[in-house]
Parts: structure tokens; sequence; C-alpha cells
């Protein structure tokens, strides 16, 4: 028994004075300068590189609630990064200056009325555009096709639908219809020319368009209405908003039309279905898109990107008194996903 506590005593004292030796041997490198220098250029770079990273800069007016809303979702995305990631500028301090004293390595716009003040300043990082619609971009980049090469570095990630996405819909909802009645204003003229487009390459579809203003929507309802298999709803706030919209559901009604919305309230206010993206989906989207620029850092390949994740919303108690009859709608979401990988 003594032998083996004597055993270990020697061992531990052997122990300690092993690490007294390599002390005194890391001390005696640190002290000249090469290997001091080294072990430092080690260590600064072992550190997590977080610690160093740059913020992505978020452009915000914190008083609008969905604005809020969205960035806490997109902030989510990011918890295991800490808070830190982001840096938020409100929407009324929005100078140059202030971009560059954070030094960004990616700037998020979440303010409708600070795109045109951006695109105005145009700083050097890359600017994601977010809670737009497609008629908000061509109002904010009035200058096309003149500046895109100018503005290069400004993308738009839209809130509205392509245009494929809606008619695919069309065909689950109403699988008869081919006359697409359209209204639609210069607000929206160019999500008009997309459907024309996508029109073209379907020749079982026609599309009955009827350009109009405001003031004159109420003039054009019963020719759309009775030129018209399904009206498809643009998201144009000259032609759909709080005192047309009852109007023009009313009208359809009358004349057996069904209407394609494009937000949840509009179909719940009487368009039979419509697909649409919640807040938390297009931050999901956006976050998506924000690792994968601070993972390559390389610019954005397109100027305008539609929401990546949406569900499809359906008034069924409407359709039904129309005699539509069509999948819930966690399916016709499934068969809408299912097209757009097939595309």
């Amino acid at each position: 028994m003594r032998t083996v506590i004597f055993m270990q005593r020697q061992i531990i004292v052997s122990s300690l004075r092993w690490n007294t030796v390599l002390n005194k041997m890391f001390l005696t490198l640190f002290n000249k300068s090469d290997y001091r220098n080294t072990v430092l250029a080690i260590f600064v770079w072992a550190l997590p590189s977080l610690v160093f990273a740059q913020p992505n800069l978020v452009i915000i007016d914190e008083s609008i609630p969905h604005q809020a809303t969205f960035y806490t979702s997109l902030k989510e995305h990011f918890a295991d990064l800490g808070e830190t990631n982001f840096v938020a500028l409100s929407a009324n301090k929005l100078t140059l200056q202030n971009i560059n004293k954070t030094n960004p390595s990616l700037i998020i716009n979440l303010n409708k009325d600070s795109a045109r003040p951006l695109l105005g300043l145009n700083p050097e990082q890359t600017i994601i555009h977010t809670l737009l619609t497609t008629a908000d971009v061509n109002k904010v980049m009035s200058c096309k096709p003149r500046c895109l090469s100018e503005k290069i570095n400004h993308h738009f990630l839209v809130i509205n639908q392509p245009v494929e996405r809606q008619l695919a819909l069309i065909k689950l909802v109403k699988p008869s219809a081919k006359d697409i009645g359209v209204i639609y204003s210069k607000e929206s003229s160019g999500q008009f020319e997309a459907l024309q487009n996508v029109a073209k390459k379907t020749p079982s579809l026609t599309i009955n368009q009827f350009l109009t203003t405001a003031e004159n929507v109420r003039f054009i309802l019963n020719d759309v209405a009775q030129s018209s298999d399904i009206i498809l709803a643009l998201a144009d706030s000259n032609i759909y908003n709080l005192t047309t919209l009852p109007q023009i559901l009313l009208t359809s009604y009358r004349h057996r039309t069904p209407v394609l919305g494009f937000s949840k309230g509009f179909v719940k206010a009487g368009a039979i279905s419509g697909v649409s993206s919640t807040l938390p989906q297009l931050a999901q989207h956006t976050a998506e898109i924000i690792k994968a620029f601070n993972q390559r850092k390389k610019r954005l390949s397109t100027l305008v990107a539609y929401p990546k994740y949406y569900t499809v919303t359906s008034n069924h108690r409407v359709a039904n008194s129309l005699n539509l009859h069509f999948e819930n709608d966690a399916e016709l979401t499934t068969q809408l996903q299912s097209n757009d990988v097939s595309r």
C-alpha cells in the first residue's frame, strides 16, 4: 500500500515539474518577437468570425406594425448567431453618413417610403428592398431600363405572387376558364405585361384586358364580369381598395363570375380563392437570401424576386354558391408547389 501511495506522489510531482518546464518554454518563446507574433496571429485567427463580421443594416419604421412584425420574424432565423448580426436604422434617420457609420455588409430595407431615397443615395452595399409590390417597384424604378446598369446593387423581394402561380391556381379552382378578365391601371402595367407574356404560351387562354383609372373602375365592371369566365385581380391599389372592392365583388357575383384575389382579406371579403405569403413566410425567404449572400459575398442575380413560401386561402362558401368545387387549401398549396418545381 505504501509503495502505491509513493508511486502516485512521484507521478504527481513529475507532472507538476513537467508543467513548469512547459510554461518556462512557452514564456521563453513568447518573449521572442517572432513567436509572439505567430501566437497572436493564431489567436486572432481562431476567434469566431462572427465577432468581426460586418452587421446587416435594417432600415425600418418601427411605428408601422407590419414592419416590426417582419423584423421580429427575420431575427428569429438568426437566433443562433446572436442579434448583433443586425443593426436597425430608423427610416427618419436615413442618410449616407449614418449608413457608413455601421459599415454594413448588406442593407435590408423594410420601409417602402425609403426605397426611393436609398436609390438616390445609392450606397455601395447590396440592398434588398422588401415588403413592396411589383407596382411599387415600377414606381420606384421609374428610370428603367436606363438606370439598371447604375443601380445593380438594388434588389426587390416583392410580396405579390408571380402570374404563373396565379394562372396555375385558376386551373385548379376553375379548370374550364378560358377568358380571364383583368382590370389594371398604369400602376400595375408591369404585372399585366408579365401576364400577357405567360398567356401567349397558353393558346387556350384569352386575356380580356381593361385599362382604367381609379375614378372609372365602376364604369367597366359589368363589361368585365359579362365577358370573363373568371376575374384575376392584380395587386393594384388604384383598382382594388376599400372603396371599390365591395362593388367589384358584388357586380361579379351578380354575373356569377368568380374573382381570384391576392390576399387573405380579399378572399374573406368574397373572392373564391387566392395565393399569398404571410409576413413570417416572407421573413423566412429574406433570411435565406441574406445567409446565402453573406456566405458567398456575390451580388444577387435578379432585380425582382417573388415569394418562395406561400399558402392558398379559399372561400368555399362563395365558391359553392357559384357551383365551384375544388380541393382544400392545403392540397391546393401542395399542387402549386409541385407546379413551381416542375416549371
